[in-house]
């Protein structure tokens, strides 16, 4: 499976978040008994999110998500089940960075007229006009054009 970022909300508002492994959205940032650093995963199994394509200014970004609260401060804290404590102490920072469309381009497309209407909410009309002119020639493009400016044919 390739990296994606993952959409976390977290205190009221949504934001995409890329690990180093989203395999286990990162390995545990615990520090165990021993001194070393802890090896189990931040992902667990059960875990309840979904795939979903949001809008990151005029690109489409496939994300993992939205994760919980509970969930998604797991994540932001990298910590395992084990090491999900105010107690437990650390071995590094967390390894994720927030997702930039410019850093992470090669996690960016862009939108298509097929996959338009599958993103679940209404596309920006700015979207739609992107996606148009990807997808059609000038003369199509004209027709829309006036089709949006003059509305429907009346009978």
């Amino acid at each position: 499976m390739q990296n994606i970022p993952v959409l976390i909300a977290h205190d009221g508002t949504r934001s995409l978040y890329v690990f180093e492994d989203f395999m286990g959205a990162g390995v545990c940032t615990g520090r165990t008994a021993a001194g070393r650093r802890c090896r189990n995963e931040t992902w667990e199994e059960g875990q309840v999110a979904t795939y979903e394509d949001i809008y990151v200014n005029d690109l489409v970004v496939s994300c993992y998500g939205p994760l919980s609260d509970d969930v998604g401060r797991r994540y932001l804290t990298q910590r395992c089940r084990v090491h999900d404590s105010p107690d437990a102490v650390a071995f590094c920072d967390p390894e994720w960075e927030r997702f930039d469309p410019a850093r992470h381009h090669e996690m960016t497309r862009k939108p298509s007229y097929n996959s338009l209407f599958m993103l679940g909410a209404e596309p920006p009309p700015r979207i739609v006009a992107l996606a148009l002119h990807e997808h059609c020639g000038e003369a199509e493009r004209r027709l829309l054009a006036s089709l949006l400016v003059e509305g429907p044919a009346r009978s």
